[in-house]
């Protein structure tokens, strides 16, 4: 018998739940009889049938809220390292101004920096626009990556993202270095920013340099489609000679004629990407051949990111395989949902910035019915 690598208990506070539910009930119920018995008005009648129907639509939240609860040291007796399905970590971006591309960097580099095999692992970054701006911030972030994964590896950092890690201060030693390091990278980038484009004396190899030169007469309106593999585990090793996940650059053809601006569009193109580069259809490339970069695999998880968020726990993905790997849970699971959570809030979050309500009492309660709803980001999708 597999051992079991997670559990879905009742929430403690259930049975409150219900009496609660009750005792307002039959205060509802009061209240309205009031208002047949006695004269009153019949807006204020209104009003509270309204709001009482409202807190009633609310109690589905409460009836059933459940915990998970994982088991992480059981993962290695139920499947090895080596046949860890492929991970293909999807997220997009489109206006360079609105998203600075070096936090979209550091998106992408918390999910390099996940504690899962390189060679299974997959990072695509959807630029709709093709912004040479975001580009180059990719060029310079694969080069930063293979510093940033070993220091993580190495330091059990869960802050991955080096925007945020950087932020939360205290750094001495490596991980100065490192802030140094990461700080060239944001002057690099903010002065191709303050220029409007990417001056090639910023630039130091001479294929990035060509290649920047075949895009001087593309328009974030009119252009065809770029596929640029920034990063192939096969080749690209970090300072500690370990392998470097895959990260490939992708911007779907844009012309003017066809008003194709949609996320999801972005999303249906990333996921067409992944199945031709694992059946090595490579034709419409136009920076690189990427065949083989992956083998064919029976089974994918595919997280999706927004690119202004990060993952602030390295082993996420193992957490959401404990859903996927169970063979009598997974059959009825459409996607694993983390809650999003926020930094820069004051102590008592006083103006609600955490969404409490929304990703604690709200997933808790849905997770007990049919299962939470996809908030956009922090989902794993099994494919």
């Amino acid at each position: 018998m597999a051992p079991l690598l997670h559990t879905h208990q009742i929430h403690p506070r259930t049975t409150l739940n219900h009496l609660h539910f009750l005792l307002y009930s039959l205060s509802l119920l009061l209240l309205l009889h009031h208002h047949t018995t006695t004269p009153s008005s019949f807006l204020l009648l209104l009003a509270d049938v309204f709001l009482g129907f409202m807190w009633l639509l609310a109690q589905g939240y409460r009836w059933r809220p459940v915990r998970c609860c994982e088991f992480p040291e059981l993962l290695s007796k139920v499947i090895a390292s080596k046949d860890l399905p492929a991970l293909d970590v999807f997220f997009c971006t489109a206006d360079p101004y609105k998203e600075p591309p070096v936090g979209v960097a550091s998106t992408a580099l918390s999910a390099l920096a996940f504690d899962y095999p390189s060679d299974r692992l997959s990072v695509y970054v959807s630029v709709d626009g093709g912004s040479d701006l975001t580009l180059f911030a990719f060029f310079e972030a694969a080069k930063f990556a293979r510093c940033w994964l070993p220091f993580c590896r190495e330091n059990g950092v869960m802050e991955i993202s080096p925007e945020a890690y950087f932020q939360s201060g205290g750094c001495d030693g490596e991980a100065e270095e490192m802030k140094v390091m990461f700080e060239s990278l944001k002057e690099r980038v903010d002065c191709a920013m303050e220029k409007g484009y990417v001056d090639l004396n910023l630039v130091n190899s001479l294929e990035e340099k060509e290649i920047f030169k075949t895009r001087k007469n593309f328009t974030l309106e009119d252009h065809p489609s770029i596929i640029q593999v920034l990063l192939e585990s096969k080749k690209d090793k970090d300072i500690t000679s370990h392998p470097l996940p895959n990260m490939i650059y992708i911007s779907r053809e844009k012309r003017p004629a066809s008003p194709h601006n949609f996320k999801a569009g972005a999303l249906n193109a990333l996921i067409f990407l992944c199945h031709c580069l694992r059946t090595s259809y490579s034709s419409f490339c136009l920076h690189a051949k990427a065949s083989s970069l992956r083998n064919h695999d029976e089974r994918n998880v595919d997280p999706t990111l927004d690119c202004d968020t990060c993952s602030n726990d390295p082993n996420a993905p193992q957490r959401a395989l404990y859903y996927f790997l169970d063979k009598d849970f997974s059959p009825n699971l459409s996607f694993v949902q983390f809650p999003q959570r926020y930094t820069g809030i004051n102590k008592n979050d006083i103006y609600s910035g955490e969404f409490k309500r929304v990703f604690i009492l709200g997933e808790e309660g849905l997770d007990g019915l049919q299962g939470p709803n996809y908030v956009g980001t922090g989902c794993f999708f099994s494919r």
